[in-house]
């Protein structure tokens, strides 16, 4: 059982222990995690917190130009837009199951034309992607023992640790999609985050003499629906008029976690008067009671 003490935050003078190097592989919450959702309005300091952690709001159009070059617009169409273009040239929407394999017509579209032409087409091509939130949150991970032991019965000891925490989205959504969550949150699958910082504990006579330091790293949700749709514009051989094809709008809910770091600051719940993880506890048994750190790992 994890127990949480007061957090001292006045650093002690005593000089801090050497930084401790811990990656907290993360694929997802657990099962047992409890969401805290955040609403308009909160109150609540965490949400406050990572309300600058939001996605971007902007549908960005990828615009590949006959001559290969690329040129990236975040806004030219609003979502309203795409809604309209879809429902008049009835561009279906399908919602994309992860593993399955979404389809965009635009290669055959052009293809297509080029062989009915006497010369190839001229086509540039537009792919939007936009994310839709619907719910958003934090959570948090498992206790991680972030320390070694500490041997002492009335001490404040100070410890530096550096955390490496992945932050995810629902697996397999594909590379289109994978698009969506990069541009909209700024990262890639399984890119990991170091976090170094500073906590301070105070034991003054617990229990247990053999302490250490916990900590439980907080992590931001969010629920929506990752959007892409492509368009392919064509002036066909011997300047026809343009030729414009619409192709479908695929979509898919994703689950996306961040890091709840703010500012650099890590967020997450501290635990101290926690034991140590573990049964072989010697540096614990045989250390001195100054509350210096006991060199000999577990």
């Amino acid at each position: 059982m994890i127990f949480l003490s007061t957090l001292i935050l006045s650093f002690v003078t005593a000089s801090f222990s050497t930084p401790i190097a811990m990656r907290l592989e993360n694929n997802g919450p657990p099962e047992n995690a409890t969401f805290i959702p955040c609403v308009e309005g909160t109150t609540n300091p965490i949400c406050l917190s990572l309300r600058h952690r939001m996605p971007s709001p902007d549908v960005i159009t990828e615009i590949t130009h006959p001559n290969g070059t690329v040129e990236i617009q975040h806004n030219k169409y609003t979502r309203e837009e795409l809604k309209k273009i879809r429902h008049q040239n009835k561009v279906r929407s399908i919602e994309y199951q992860p593993g399955e394999v979404a389809r965009d017509g635009s290669a055959e579209f052009i293809s297509n034309l080029a062989k009915r032409e006497s010369a190839p087409a001229i086509c540039r091509s537009e792919k939007q992607r936009w994310y839709d939130q619907n719910d958003w949150g934090y959570w948090y991970q498992a206790w991680h023992q972030v320390g070694s032991c500490f041997y002492c019965n009335q001490c404040t000891e100070a410890i530096a640790v550096s955390f490496a925490v992945s932050q995810t989205w629902t697996a397999e959504l594909g590379a289109d999609f994978a698009e969506v969550i990069k541009v909209s949150f700024s990262f890639s699958w399984g890119e990991t985050r170091t976090l170094t910082d500073t906590r301070t504990c105070q034991w003054n006579n617990v229990e247990s003499g053999c302490h250490s330091i916990w900590y439980q790293p907080l992590m931001a949700y969010h629920n929506g629906n990752a959007n892409y749709q492509t368009h392919t514009h064509c002036t066909a051989a011997g300047g026809n008029p343009a030729r414009d094809s619409y192709y479908d709008h695929n979509w898919a809910f994703a689950n996306v976690n961040q890091i709840g770091n703010n500012n650099g600051v890590n967020q997450g719940n501290l635990g101290c008067n926690s034991g140590c993880q573990g049964n072989d506890h010697r540096q614990c048994q045989n250390g001195n009671n100054g509350g210096s750190l006991w060199p000999n790992p577990n």
